[in-house]
């Protein structure tokens, strides 16, 4: 009866539209940063990006593909027993990329452990001292221990004004990655969705995808 109501006076049934909501506050700090980074000439040759993202097995929830006229495209769909991984990655403005698979809950001294690892050094190898890192404001990120951190390895960390994955060149790397990685069938195990991934890293990294 709902239903029928709402049909009769026009409304439609739609999926919403993921969509990141800014306040007026984000707003102007985002206008503010890059009114900043344009001022000061930041140099982007040294800025080197990172960001997480989590791949399901079941693929995009907006996948999508071609079909013929009379194919009906299916995708199959777990209800309980899904799942994912996360991987990070950081950019380097040469088109190197570095990249991790995180495994169970990513905590702050995981996230020490992995930069100190090999990460600081890798950036320090390649642009010795003078160089920018971003990240976003994730709450393992913004963590006291790893602004300490970041302070003693002498890594200057990019001020990112909040909301604002749109801005970050990583986006544009999970896309080509992100379309490697589905085109294919829904994945039967988290062990087949990473090969994949790391498969889709591999290529990217190899052709340096720019």
């Amino acid at each position: 009866t709902v239903q029928r109501h709402l049909t009769r006076v026009g409304a439609k049934y739609k999926r919403s539209k993921n969509q990141i909501v800014l306040s007026q506050s984000h707003k102007d700090r985002r206008v503010a940063m890059c009114s900043k980074w344009i001022i000061e000439d930041h140099n982007w040759n040294v800025t080197i990006f990172s960001d997480e993202k989590r791949f399901s097995m079941d693929g995009p929830d907006n996948w999508s593909s071609y079909v013929m006229p009379g194919e009906i495209s299916i995708r199959e769909r777990r209800q309980c027993k899904g799942g994912g991984i996360m991987v990070w990655i950081m950019t380097f403005p040469n088109g190197l990329l570095a990249y991790r698979i995180i495994r169970g809950k990513f905590k702050s001294g995981d996230y020490i452990a992995m930069l100190q690892d090999k990460l600081v050094p890798c950036m320090k190898l390649n642009y010795g001292e003078t160089f920018y890192f971003q990240e976003d404001n994730c709450s393992v990120h913004k963590a006291r221990i790893v602004k300490q951190f970041m302070k003693e390895q002498y890594v200057n960390v990019l001020e990112w004004p909040s909301k604002s994955p749109d801005l970050n060149i990583v986006e544009d790397v999970w896309k080509l990655i992100s379309d490697l990685v589905y085109d294919r069938n829904s994945f039967k195990n988290k062990n087949e969705l990473e090969e994949a991934v790391l498969d889709a890293l591999k290529y990217v990294q190899t052709n340096k995808m720019n």
